[in-house]
């Protein structure tokens, strides 16, 4: 009989860690649920985001969504079901050849503090985002721009970007203001000409929003948002209990039920909601166990997904093995790595590793159900002789440390990641950002599949562009290049009064346009 845990005895040993652990972060940080008092008209929403800097041409823009969101307006938008509709831009057309987009701007758009939004603005934010490393997340080959006049311009490109305009652009900011105030003052204080302003920053705890007057779409039904940061689930649920918040984002899973019988109370999900969550390998380094590709592949037969989403999570995300099946280059032959113990030992013997080895396992702590699997994975690894130690970091730590790893060839990982695959505007964009060479946090290094998605991103036919995403995923699946887990559900948890409709998009949002708290009055 084999020693191993069963996939229940696994799953159990997790679930008791967390209920000690859960106990003890309630008793610990109990008093951030009333930390700050909101005004009285305002709305709080409990987030589990927290910047110092809420500019999204300074920092990368899925750290500060939930805010940057609703009072910065990019050049196209979505609407809740993911149709692209015009926001700064009126009219886009792409050239045949996908190498020049002329763009047509709204016009007396303004920003909150009443400059007037231009096509010099949008230069300006490109330019920033250029400067600070964010622009290949949206663009490589964009070489120019050519303002013809206020109110329209032209992007020039080297190659077709294909996944621009799905993407909705980039945001826009203000170049007058920074140029009257300076650069510290302009990400100190930021100005935007979305549906809400700036009001006040409390960094790290809160931010205050209220209606911005100058904007030029439909008003929102909320005068004033207090969004809170509270960073621990468990106190975040808390606030929403007690009344301290009128809407908490990232319910955990197994709190789901609970919420929705608490009287007043219910959740609204939106799944899939754009991210997946998976296990990547970075091995640019001889040394490194993961340049193996029987070890890659023992870890992904290693652990039991099935269950971690069934019983760990509640089976509210949904897995898919790569992209959706809504997404073009879907691959129906493409499927889940099997579980299997016994065979992952075996592979791991003949890599030359017949009693493991030690590893640490960063992950980003940004998404309900993170923690809770990282310490599932470590299980399960744990059963073949590979140990475990599960190393949870923010944003603001595990982005740099990212970034750090893809420039340092002896900085090799696995890492669990959140990130860009199934469920995207665009998937050869997604697969770009997440195993392509060139993204500023590269960690997959594979010649022939970087290929195929260059070429991907440069193909404006969808056949072809299909034909080509589906090779890549092929070789990056055969290769165990990165290990699918699950893909995220976004559970909003408010009062029974509240109305929202959530916005399906390429980050973490909650937009203040979508929501009606006007029932809850008096």
């Amino acid at each position: 009989m084999s020693g191993r845990l069963p996939m229940t005895g696994v799953v159990a040993l997790v679930l008791a860690s967390l209920t000690l652990a859960v106990a003890g972060a309630a008793s610990a940080r109990g008093t951030d649920v009333a930390r700050t008092k909101a005004e009285p008209k305002q709305l709080v929403i409990a987030i589990n985001q927290g910047g110092e800097i809420y500019d999204p041409t300074s920092v990368l823009p899925s750290t500060i969504s939930v805010v940057a969101a609703n009072v910065f307006d990019w050049l196209m938008w979505r609407t809740p079901s993911g149709k692209l509709v015009p926001s700064v831009a009126t009219a886009w057309d792409l050239s045949p050849d996908g190498k020049t987009l002329s763009l047509t701007l709204r016009k007396n758009v303004r920003f909150s503090n009443g400059d007037l939004l231009t096509a010099t603005d949008v230069v300006f934010s490109w330019n920033r985002l250029k400067a600070n490393g964010f622009s290949d997340r949206i663009a490589r080959t964009l070489t120019s721009w050519e303002v013809v006049d206020p109110t329209h311009l032209i992007a020039h490109f080297a190659a077709p970007e294909i996944g621009f305009i799905p993407s909705g652009g980039f945001p826009i900011v203000d170049h007058d203001y920074w140029q009257r105030v300076g650069e510290a003052a302009f990400k100190a204080n930021p100005i935007g000409s979305g549906p809400y302003k700036i009001s006040k920053i409390a960094a790290g705890q809160y931010v205050d929003l209220e209606r911005n007057p100058s904007y030029w779409g439909k008003k929102g039904k909320t005068a004033g948002v207090r969004f809170q940061t509270i960073l621990d689930d468990t106190t975040r649920i808390a606030s929403l209990k007690t009344g301290a918040a009128d809407v908490v984002m990232q319910v955990p899973y197994q709190n789901v039920d609970p919420v929705n019988k608490t009287k007043g109370l219910k959740t609204v999900t939106l799944v899939p909601a754009g991210s997946t969550v998976y296990l990547a390998f970075k091995a640019q380094s001889g040394a490194t166990p993961w340049k193996n590709p029987l070890v890659r592949q023992a870890v992904a037969l290693a652990i039991n997904r099935s269950a971690i989403v069934k019983k760990l999570l509640k089976g509210i995300p949904v897995s898919y093995p790569f992209l959706a099946p809504t997404d073009l280059g879907y691959d129906f032959s493409i499927s889940h790595y099997p579980f299997n113990v016994a065979k992952a030992k075996e592979l791991l013997t003949q890599a030359g590793y017949p009693s493991g080895f030690s590893t640490e396992l960063p992950y980003l702590n940004a998404q309900t159900g993170m923690s809770e699997t990282a310490q599932a994975v470590a299980l399960y690894l744990a059963q073949v002789g590979i140990k475990v130690t599960p190393k949870p970091l923010t944003g603001a730590d595990f982005v740099p440390w990212v970034f750090k790893a893809a420039h340092d060839p002896s900085m090799d990982y696995i890492a669990m990641f959140l990130g860009a695959v199934a469920g995207k505007a665009e998937p050869a964009t997604a697969l770009l950002n997440s195993f392509s060479s060139v993204t500023p946090f590269a960690w997959y290094n594979n010649p022939q599949a970087n290929g195929l998605i260059l070429r991907a991103n440069a193909t404006v036919d969808d056949a072809a562009r299909a034909a080509l995403l589906k090779q890549a995923q092929n070789i990056i699946h055969d290769d165990y290049g990165f290990v699918p887990l699950w893909n995220s559900a976004m559970v909003y948890g408010m009062k029974s009064c509240i109305q929202f409709t959530p916005q399906l998009g390429d980050i973490d949002l909650l937009l203040l346009r979508h929501l009606d708290a006007t029932r809850c009055r008096g």
